[in-house]
Parts: structure tokens; C-alpha cells; sequence
């Protein structure tokens, strides 16, 4: 089930043609919907089809949109390899120990199936992990390095 929640990540540009070759073909997204001369913009709205978020960049004809508010103006977004959460949740279930139930416990939480880490966690004999997912990595490697 998709989130009701879409994020609209809402930029001026003065380069469409640009920005569609920079997140179309550098990061793969699609062109989801594109406007002429609507008021005096045109704009374009890229990101994956049926997924709760997208860009969209503008243009105001006559306007310079200038330069970002500082130079750390940034947009991190992450794309997940699927493939590589699957091989490791492989591992895991082979793991018939604390430990492997602790690791699928993190998987399924960084996957947001909470309710089915909670399970794992229970099964590792350890309390549901409520701070961020590097801090509780960091604490998984630190017990098997230390092999607890």
C-alpha cells in the first residue's frame, strides 16, 4: 500500500532541458508531467511513476531564478538497491541464532515493516531499536566483532 503522504520537492531553474537530462538520465527518473506556458512558467515533474514523491522545476519566462539560498542547499535522495536487501535478508534467515534474528530485525525495520521486526527483535531477546538505523548498525557490528 502506497503512503497518502507525496512529497513535492519544488525548484526554480533557468535550464529545464538541464535539469531533465541531470535527474532523467543521471538519476533515472521519468518524466511524469510537463506544462507550457502556464501563466508565464513552464515546468517539468520527474521522479517514478506511482511512488509518493516528485520534483518539479520551473521556469518563469523573463525571471531569473538565481542561485540556491547557500551553497549547501542540497537534496539527498537515496535509491535502494532491492537485490542487496534481499541477499542480505537471505543471510539472514539462515543466521538460526540471536544474532541472525537481531540482523533480520534491522533489515525489516529498515525495510518500515515494523511490525514484523518487532517479531525479530523479541526473537534476538533485544528491545526494539527506536534510534536511527547507522547508530543501531554501528551497535550490531560492534557485539559480532566483539562476538556477543
Amino acid at each position: 500500500m502506497k503512503p497518502l503522504t507525496t512529497l513535492r520537492v519544488a525548484r526554480p531553474t533557468n535550464d529545464l532541458d538541464a535539469v531533465v537530462r541531470f535527474y532523467g538520465d543521471g538519476l533515472g527518473l521519468s518524466e511524469l508531467y510537463r506544462f507550457e506556458n502556464h501563466d508565464g512558467f513552464d515546468g517539468v515533474m520527474l521522479g517514478r511513476p506511482g511512488e509518493a514523491y516528485h520534483f518539479e522545476f520551473t521556469r518563469a519566462h523573463g525571471h531569473d531564478a538565481g542561485k540556491a539560498p547557500t551553497e549547501d542547499n542540497l537534496i539527498v535522495f537515496y535509491f535502494p538497491d532491492r537485490g542487496d536487501w534481499e541477499t542480505a535478508h537471505s543471510l539472514a534467515q539462515d543466521v538460526d541464532d540471536a544474532s541472525g534474528a537481531w540482523l533480520h530485525a534491522y533489515l525489516h525495520r529498515k525495510e518500515g515493516d515494523l511490525s514484523n521486526a518487532g517479531y525479530w527483535y523479541r526473537r534476538a531477546g533485544r528491545p526494539i531499536a527506536t534510534d536511527s538505523l547507522e547508530q543501531e548498525w554501528s551497535r550490531i557490528a560492534a557485539a559480532l566483532l566483539a562476538g556477543r
